[in-house]
């Protein structure tokens, strides 16, 4: 199979310094699942999910700051990926397949993250 994924663009940042950079490591530690072996990807996964509750947990207190008007939808959504990621990063990794649908799913799940939800609230976060 092979992986594809969008590569960091300016057109991915939400005008937060912080939150951008914290996005931009979420596609790198993406790049790297995707270029692991099986034994690699079971640490990748656990420290992407470390990473991303340390994500959430900021973004949030920002939504808080800046009086987010969609801030409980947002972390609704982001309960829900955290129950997501629990389930992944319980998955057993046994073959090559295995890792590649793992990647297919965190990969989904990093863009709509990003590209889609965050993007709502960049017009209330800029530096």
């Amino acid at each position: 199979m092979h992986l594809t994924l969008p590569q960091w663009q300016d057109l991915f940042k939400v005008g937060h310094t912080k939150i951008d950079e914290q996005h931009e490591t979420l596609f790198r530690y993406l790049d790297d699942l995707k270029d692991t072996d099986l034994e690699g990807a079971k640490g990748l996964l656990k420290t992407l999910f470390e990473y991303t509750e340390i994500h959430f947990k900021e973004e949030e207190e920002l939504f808080d700051r800046v009086n987010f008007p969609l801030a409980e939808d947002h972390k609704e959504y982001h309960r829900n990926l955290i129950e997501k990621l629990r389930d992944v990063q319980n998955t057993k990794l046994i073959t090559m397949a295995d890792k590649d649908r793992l990647f297919s799913l965190v990969n989904h799940w990093i863009k709509d993250h990003i590209l889609i939800h965050d993007q709502a609230f960049a017009p209330y976060i800029g530096d």
